[in-house]
């Protein structure tokens, strides 16, 4: 899992890199606009880093993609990995893998979503909750949509959990990858002295965690996961830094009035 590990690196810098920004930002007003807000050359910038983000992952997946239709070196690292992971799962090692890969159920995505989103809409953070549907609905159609483009086929080296569906990206892993980094975001936006780094890594950690298990437990190949892990960061960003882009809209609305 080295190249996810990188990913989730890439990732963690770059998010931490923008929540210090908007956490500075933010001390001026509260969530819902009040406050100076970032000028116009910063909304341009966020406009930007989001065409980035999507950018980066549209290359990412369109390369994984191409490469698996084509039969490519990566299908054959695949098939490798895929081999060593079936060997190397034991009885032991299988079951906290499958009590990992549940963080990664739809169920309990949406449990957490839902849960976080009535907390932060009863607290007045009516955007950050807005924030958080969006970036677990989005990645839920993305993921959905790419698979029935795909078409790929699972794993059959004995799969260790149930499983439906194509195979690419992880539906698992782009939901974990979104909404774990999302609910860090957005923790950091309520509370900016709690400690981000901390905080971003460990919605890092988790999403990396449900990626490894589902390939250890057979029901993806590691480009699915990785896949997944890119789509899931890469909408969660671009969805924060459009909130950073709406929000300066509407002080520049209350400011102009």
């Amino acid at each position: 899992m080295l190249v996810a590990v990188g990913s989730a690196t890439a990732t963690y810098l770059t998010v931490n890199h923008f929540h210090l920004r908007t956490a500075h930002e933010a001390s001026a007003g509260a969530d819902d606009g009040e406050g100076s807000g970032p000028s116009a050359p910063s909304r341009g910038a966020s406009v930007g880093a989001a065409l980035s983000a999507l950018a980066v992952a549209g290359v990412v997946l369109g390369g994984l993609a191409t490469g698996i239709e084509r039969d490519t070196a990566v299908v054959h690292w695949d098939e490798r990995i895929e081999r060593w992971a079936s060997e190397s799962a034991g009885m032991l090692g299988t079951e906290v893998l499958r009590g990992i890969t549940h963080l990664g159920d739809t169920v309990v995505v949406l449990a957490v979503a839902l849960v976080s989103g009535v907390v932060l809409l009863t607290t007045g953070r009516r955007r950050l909750a807005l924030f958080l549907v969006t970036v677990v609905a989005g990645q839920w159609v993305l993921a959905n949509l790419i698979k029935e483009l795909v078409a790929r086929t699972r794993p059959d080296l004995d799969p260790l959990a149930a499983f439906s569906g194509y195979s690419f990206p992880s539906g698992h892993a782009t939901a974990a990858a979104a909404t774990y980094l999302a609910l860090a975001l957005a923790l950091v936006a309520v509370s900016p002295r709690w400690n981000a780094p901390v905080l971003i890594a460990t919605g890092v950690g988790l999403a990396v965690a449900v990626a490894t298990s589902r390939a250890m437990l057979g029901v993806h190949w590691f480009s699915d996961v990785l896949g997944g892990l890119v789509l899931g960061w890469m909408w969660c960003l671009v969805c924060a830094w459009l909130l950073r882009v709406t929000r300066s809209r509407s002080v520049h609305r209350v400011t102009v009035a």
